[in-house]
């Protein structure tokens, strides 16, 4: 079955890179894979204890923006042979941070890095 996906994905780049972390009792650093207008894919550590469907907390760092705490929701978990990949879905942003995240979308993918 094919998966079908809302928003075109994309690879952070080492000079424009994205960072997230779950905020918590401790902060849990994640490895963005990659990233869309509606939220990010990453490895899953062992030390996370994520369900499909939970709502958690994230903090999200994009290149020339402040950090900033928003509520995701944990949409898939998959193993892989890479490891564990999960992704959320960012569904409460405001309009700055949707602007920051459409530009940061838009610039990998005009330099080539669409996940496909």
């Amino acid at each position: 079955m094919e998966e079908r996906r809302q928003n075109v994905r994309v690879r952070p780049d080492s000079d424009l890179p994205a960072a997230l972390a779950i905020v918590g009792d401790l902060d849990v650093d994640l490895d963005v894979l990659d990233a869309s207008i509606g939220g990010f894919g990453f490895l899953y550590r062992d030390v996370l204890d994520l369900e499909v469907g939970q709502t958690v907390e994230v903090r999200v760092t994009l290149p020339r923006m402040d950090p900033f705490t928003t509520t995701a929701q944990v949409r898939h978990i998959r193993s892989g042979s890479g490891g564990d990949r999960a992704g959320i879905h960012l569904p409460e942003l405001d309009e700055e941070q949707t602007r920051a995240l459409r530009r940061y979308v838009a610039e990998l993918f005009e330099r080539g890095l669409r996940v496909t």
